[in-house]
């Protein structure tokens, strides 16, 4: 009999975790402290949220959740659910996940997670649970170039960077996870157009601006640094433009998908 245990130990969440992605999409090799900083410190999951399945003592499933507060709306994230590969197709999952949203009923939230595109089985599982796709996140790379020696990009504050965010923005590119990074924050602007992104080392966190202008974000952009990373929804003026100005983009794409609090829309 499978046994739901809340706010399990970090080690636990560990064990299953980096077993039960063994065969991702991505390499998630990583060591307990890598685990607890990628996982807890930036992607601001909480034991409080998350849960293990165990079958007698061993742990065979875990589910990782956080929750943020975006003006007045309250979202749920599930940061990942893995399986040890001996146990799936057990309903292991399907525990785990109506577990978290007896969670995420209490809280009253919206509930969110993302999804590889090609990972067409947890696809079809989230829909089957009353999930839809809210957007797609295209990851993008910038091509080497040459940085003009007198860039128009000034430094800037986290104040300055939040006054321009809209809307809720990709929960690993807020102004959450921005804070978590110890994110250095730049201002461009030309012509009563400005942008302002929060960068760590050479990923762009986020970039904001008082335009849709692509063209002048893309530009911006251009004269901040070669070999950049940022993620983007896919519809983004400034996604389009990025892929007409030879910015690389990756083969792993995700799917942000959403459900909303009981008795919303």
């Amino acid at each position: 009999m499978v046994e739901i245990i809340r706010n399990p130990s970090i080690e636990q969440v560990y064990e299953v975790i980096t077993q039960g992605f063994v065969d991702y999409y991505v390499d998630v090799t990583l060591t307990l402290d890598e685990f607890r900083e990628r996982f807890f410190d930036f992607d601001k999951n909480e034991l409080r949220y998350s849960a293990v399945a165990l079958e007698g003592d061993e742990v065979v499933g875990a589910i990782l959740g956080g929750v943020k507060q975006y003006g007045e709306e309250t979202v749920f994230r599930c940061g990942a659910l893995a399986i040890i590969p001996a146990h799936r197709k057990h309903g292991v999952g399907q525990l785990l996940l109506d577990d978290q949203e007896e969670l995420v009923a209490e809280l009253g939230a919206t509930h969110i997670l993302e999804v590889i595109q090609a990972n067409e089985p947890a696809l079809a599982f989230y829909k089957k649970n009353g999930f839809r796709v809210l957007r797609d996140i295209h990851y993008f790379t910038s091509p080497k170039h040459g940085v003009p020696s007198e860039s128009k990009w000034q430094p800037a504050s986290a104040t300055d960077f939040e006054e321009l965010l809209h809307g809720r923005p990709f929960w690993q590119h807020d102004a959450y996870a921005a804070e978590a990074r110890g994110a250095s924050y730049y201002r461009f602007e030309d012509e009563g157009k400005y942008a302002v992104v929060a960068m760590h080392g050479n990923k762009i966190l986020n970039i904001v601006a008082n335009t849709e202008d692509g063209r002048f974000v893309a530009w911006g952009l251009s004269q901040l640094g070669s070999e950049l990373e940022l993620a983007l929804d896919s519809e983004r003026p400034l996604a389009i433009k990025l892929h007409q100005m030879g910015w690389n983009v990756s083969s792993i794409r995700q799917h942000e998908m959403v459900k909303e609090a009981s008795g919303e829309e």
